[in-house]
């Protein structure tokens, strides 16, 4: 946008005009011949387009298809046309490619040598090699995790797989027994359903007599509901006939206040006429005698203009006199007009010989000042001389300064480096540390999430998305907290309750149930808030400390307040001691009454079993996994902290190192400025010598100005005298003549004395003939005014008679509708008496019916007290086979849930075993699946599944570390290919660049230096120029013309090397003069047969080279149209 003088994009496009409307879009295209096919692009032509919006948005397309500007870049990528090219070159861009850096300046060169396309794919490689880098470290730490994980989870695999054998011998066990249980439920169930049947038929009887008893109730209740509905409607009848009666006496008392109302607008109305015919008598009289004045002075008037018309007469007269004199006189000037002609151009003949002898004064006077000036500069300039002087030996001293002060830093900054260096390395340990343990919390966040260890069904209903979710509150597990040191104990005391759901209600319980068995998932204990109570018996007080009392289990957990009940219930009889030794002795002092568990996990129960032994490791549990999840945040907070100090200490040096580096650069800066300036002022010294030379020629030079002027001036002078003797003779001719012209010119003057007289009479006389005139308006105007209010009274007059007829109207109508309410009210209110009279019989009737209702409710409710006794027996037995029904089906649910097992299924898989020695076989598996302990159900899987993963990502460790070197030869491959053509373009464009500066200069010598030439890739290029019969020179003491030579040689130097389908030049040759101009021409016309070239210009040399010529015109307002111009057309023609 800058190029096109604009700050924004909307700057572009059209904004309208009057007579055009402004535009949402701008668009250029440029269109490429690609015969050659040097575009990598299956296209013979290829139009390239930009469009841009208000909005700030653009769009690129090639071949009018949409593309990104990233996909045009690499298109032109090495064409001589990329974005890093010189081919687009306006005035400033000459002062970007000398001033820049070295090592800046090389992308100009590297675009040249067509290796931009390498650069880019280089780029893309690195970029792939720290990605794949960054890959191989992540998967290192992903697989160094897994492997601690692999060896502990194989043993919980193997521990379940033994489990699992044990399981399926007891579950068999355990199905035995369920059957015998559900048998002997069925037996008592049938019993009780005979009982309940004899009830039903007595309590059918009785329901019966209370059925005939209801049907005659119904409809008596009938009978009442329809007398009641009369009575409303009577009543409602009466309010309408006594609301009708209020409404006609309301409007009787506005037809009476109407009336009243209309008779006084009748009284003032009259009054009101009475006055307006006084006042129309008036009026009539006036308008007579207005009448009678105007006439007289209208015949005043007439009188007056008669005598005005006579007054014109004489004025008009003494006006022809004046003019005929006047004639007079100017047909005598004209005659004298020619020899005053002549004298005019003898005066400027003479104003001219005094200017020229003016100018010579000037110019003898400005001879003279500037010999002054010069002895005076001569003067200043030597005393510039000795203060340069000076001034040189100050800034030899300051640059020496900086070069110290530079070196010292240096040091300083190398110390800084290395400690950011150890910051960085404690850093990244750090970062790797708080990485590890993030990996670990997600580990564990993720087995808590999809609750690690609890059973399917258990799982299936805290992951349900159903409707009665909303209503489970969470698992045992899930709603308390414990501290560490009680994690193991209250594991322990809870045991498989920790999976136990909590449910706000039964219902949300039964629909959880209902949901496991419609998807035969299992089954789940659970715990609804509205049904759990806690133990009613009194706890047994123990004294703190007692034999290793700590406390009951459910004072070591925290709940919240509404779930309180829940741990009371689980947990409320539990007692926690701190060892076995004291737990025992406990349980003997209070006769092994108790449930004891220790901080180690040993349980002791009521009548003196123990059970213990080793311990499962710590994620095993679902409480250990929440404290160690704990432990592993507070870690990761430390550590983060950690971080944080150290980034915030390596941010702090950083910044110092920083500044230090800035503050370094900024004196190497200060040091390269006060050198360029230490060698600005060596030439400035050289250039005063050289003045001081030339100043004596210039003295001289003065001095034979001003005598040559001095010989000049007197001959003038003698023109000057001769002049002004010859203008005074013919003067004096002149002024013979004029003396003839004062008498007429006094008789005119006494005809106008007599002129301004007559008029001055004229001009009273039409005041008074005004004035007459505009009285006689007067009195008509008010005569207009006196008939306009006599018409307003005549009018007014007859409207209030109509106005009077129609109160009268009003009146009588008012007075007849009267009659008729009166009569109305009278006719209402004997029908509202009639109405009330019958209103107060039918209500009689219905209070006597009410009683014989009340009558048999009572007689109702004494049958049905005898149902209740009945429904009473009736609901105990139901009471009785719903808890049968509930066993059994809980035989069922067993059967159905545990083994997926109908009741006639299961006799197949019956043991044959007596009731006792199943009893004692299932205490021997239960014992043996305790020593066992708690097992992960699902570690097989997740063994598999980990070592598979390891697996996995082993492999994918190998193939980013073959791609890692595939990479490396690669990156190594383009840079050799980039060195070499780089080097080979490099030599080639230095050849052409010293052949075409000299060609340009007409000799002289231009060299381009690598600045590191180990390392040809990032080194930067110098441009060292020498001029003819000067020495060599820094480009920043070179003149505007010599720096843009300089650029056109690099230029045309690509150009030979690399040609470019066009290039754009926008007043580069500004700065030229015309000699160079010439030889700059001759440059385009030999390189325009590769070259395209659109120049910008406004120099006579560049234009006469061109073969076309554009311009820009504006037809209409804010719209420009292009024009064009061939050359060669008009050279066939010439």
């Amino acid at each position: 946008m800058r190029n096109l003088r604009g700050n924004k994009a909307e700057d572009i496009i059209f904004t309208g005009s009057s007579t055009r409307r402004p535009l949402g879009a701008a668009e250029v295209s440029v269109t490429f011949d690609n015969s050659d096919g040097k575009l990598p692009i299956d296209f013979q032509e290829v139009m390239i387009t930009r469009r841009i919006f208000r909005s700030g948005e653009s769009e690129f397309l090639i071949n009018k298809t949409k593309c990104r500007l990233k996909d045009i870049y690499n298109l032109f990528a090495d064409t001589g046309l990329g974005k890093n090219s010189i081919s687009v070159i306006s005035q400033n861009k000459v002062d970007e490619v000398l001033n820049t850096k070295p090592e800046e300046r090389r992308y100009f060169f590297e675009e040249c040598a067509g290796i931009t396309k390498y650069r880019e794919r280089k780029r893309e490689a690195v970029r792939k090699l720290d990605n794949t880098q960054a890959n191989v470290v992540r998967l290192n730490d992903i697989v160094s995790e897994i492997e601690k994980q692999l060896e502990p989870l194989k043993e919980q695999a193997d521990k379940t797989r033994r489990y699992n054998v044990i399981n399926k011998e007891y579950k068999d066990c355990r199905l035995t027994q369920i059957l015998y249980k559900y048998e002997n439920l069925s037996a008592e169930n049938n019993k009780l359903d005979l009982e309940i049947k004899g009830y039903e038929q007595e309590r059918a009887s009785l329901e019966a007599t209370v059925s005939v008893s209801e049907s005659e109730k119904i409809a008596k209740k009938s009978e009442i509901n329809k007398l009641e509905q009369k009575i409303k409607l009577l009543g409602e009848n009466n309010q309408k006939i006594h609301e009708e009666i209020e409404r006609s006496r309301n409007q009787a008392t506005l037809l009476q206040e109407r009336i009243r109302q209309s008779c006084q607008s009748q009284q003032r109305l009259e009054e009101r006429q009475n006055q307006t015919k006084e006042e129309l008598k008036i009026s009539l009289a006036d308008g007579e005698e207005l009448k009678r004045k105007a006439q007289i002075a209208n015949n005043t008037a007439d009188k007056l203009e008669l005598a005005l018309q006579e007054e014109n007469s004489s004025v008009q007269k003494v006006e022809n006199d004046i003019k005929a004199k006047e004639e007079e006189i100017k047909l005598k000037q004209e005659q004298d007009n020619e020899k005053r002609k002549q004298i005019e151009e003898q005066n400027k003949v003479l104003l001219l010989l005094k200017r020229d002898m003016s100018d010579i004064d000037v110019n003898i006077e400005n001879q003279h000042s500037a010999h002054k000036n010069a002895i005076n500069e001569k003067i200043e300039k030597n005393t510039a001389k000795e203060l340069l002087q000076v001034e040189i030996d100050n800034i030899n001293k300051k640059v020496q300064a900086k070069q110290e002060s530079i070196n010292s830093q240096q040091s300083n900054l190398d110390e800084l480096i290395k400690v950011c260096k150890e910051a960085t390395e404690f850093i990244n340990e750090t970062r790797q540390n708080v990485r590890m343990a993030e990996e670990k919390v997600k580990f564990f966040q993720e087995m808590q999430a999809s609750y690690e260890g609890f059973g399917k069904a258990v799982k299936r209903v805290l992951k349900a998305d159903k409707s009665w979710q909303k209503g489970i509150c969470g698992a045992v597990a899930e709603l308390i907290k414990v501290e560490d040191p009680f994690i193991t104990a209250i594991e322990v005391a809870l045991g498989s309750a920790m999976q136990n759901v909590v449910t706000k209600d039964t219902d949300t319980a039964k629909s959880a149930i209902n949901y496991l068995k419609e998807n035969k998932f299992g089954r789940v204990t659970f715990m609804p808030l509205t049904t759990v109570q806690p133990h009613k018996n009194k706890r047994t007080e123990i004294e703190p400390g007692k034999h290793g009392f700590i406390a009951y289990a459910d004072e070591l957990v925290n709940i919240d307040e509404e779930y309180k009940v829940i741990t009371q219930s689980l947990l409320g009889r539990i007692l926690v001691v701190d060892d076995v030794d004291n737990a025992l002795k406990l349980a003997k002092l209070y006769d092994y009454r108790l449930r004891i568990v220790t901080l180690e996990g040993e349980l002791l129960q009521p009548g003196g079993a123990i059970a213990g032994g080793s311990s499962q490791s710590r994620e095993a549990g679902y409480l250990h996994r929440k404290g160690e999840l704990l432990e592993l945040k507070d870690y990761l907070a430390s550590e983060r902290k950690v971080l944080r100090d150290a980034k915030n200490k390596y941010e702090d040096d950083e910044a110092k190192r920083v500044a230090l580096a800035e503050n370094i650069n900024r004196l190497q800066k200060d040091w390269q400025e006060l050198s360029l300036l230490l060698a600005q002022k060596k030439v400035e010294f050289k250039q005063l010598e050289n003045w001081f030379v030339n100043q004596e020629d210039i003295l001289k030079a003065i001095d034979n100005r001003i005598s040559a002027l001095i010989v000049k001036k007197t001959a003038i002078e003698a023109d000057i005298e001769k002049q002004t003797a010859k203008i005074a003779q013919m003067e004096a001719q002149v002024d013979e003549k004029q003396n003839l012209y004062e008498d007429i010119y006094n008789e005119i003057e006494v005809l106008k004395h007599d002129l301004k007289i007559r008029q001055q009479k004229v001009m009273q006389k039409q005041i008074s003939c005004t004035e007459a005139r505009q009285e006689v308006i007067r009195y008509n105007d008010k005569l207009n005014l006196l008939t306009g209010q006599a018409e307003r009274f005549k009018a007014f007059l007859a409207d209030s008679d109509k106005e009077m007829a129609g109160l009268q109207k009003v009146i009588d109508d008012s007075l007849a509708e009267l009659k008729q309410l009166e009569e109305s009210v009278a006719n209402l209110e004997k029908l509202k008496t009639d109405g009330k009279e019958e209103y107060d019989t039918l209500y009689k009737r219905q209070l006597g019916m009410r009683s014989e209702l009340s009558d048999m409710d009572e007689e109702r409710a004494k049958i049905a007290s005898k149902v209740g006794v009945i429904k009473d027996k009736i609901h105990k037995c139901e009471v009785s086979v719903a808890k049968l029904e509930t066993e059994i089906k809980q035989c069922l649910q067993s059967m159905q849930e545990e083994y997926e097992l109908t009741p006639q299924e299961a006799l197949n898989h019956r043991l044959e075993l007596d009731e006792n020695e199943l009893k004692s076989k299932l205490k021997k598996l239960d014992k043996e699946l305790k020593e066992i302990g708690p097992v992960n159900p699902n570690a097989i899987n997740e063994y598999e599944t980990l070592n598979e993963r390891y697996s996995f990502m082993s492999k994918q460790i190998e193939d980013l570390v073959k791609a890692k070197e595939d990479l490396t030869k690669i990156i190594e491959q383009i840079d050799k290919t980039m060195s070499t053509q780089f080097g080979l373009a490099f030599d080639k464009i230095k050849v052409y660049f010293n052949d075409i500066f000299k060609r340009l200069f007409g000799g002289g010598n231009a060299k381009l230096i690598l600045t590191n030439k180990e390392d040809i890739l990032s080194s930067g290029i110098e441009i060292e120029v020498e001029p003819p019969d000067k020495k060599p020179q820094s480009l920043a003491v070179l003149s505007g013309g010599e720096r843009t030579l300089t650029v056109i040689a690099l230029l045309f130097a690509f150009f030979t090397y690399n040609p470019a389908p066009f290039s754009v030049l926008d007043e580069i040759d500004a700065p030229l003069d015309e000699a160079n101009v010439k030889r700059f021409a001759k440059f385009l016309k030999d390189y325009a047969k590769r070259t395209q070239f659109i120049l910008v210009t406004h120099r006579k040399g560049t234009m006469e080279s061109a073969d076309v010529m554009y311009g820009v015109t504006i037809e209409d307002a804010g719209v420009s149209k292009l024009i064009s111009v061939r050359l060669e057309d008009f050279e066939e023609r010439g």
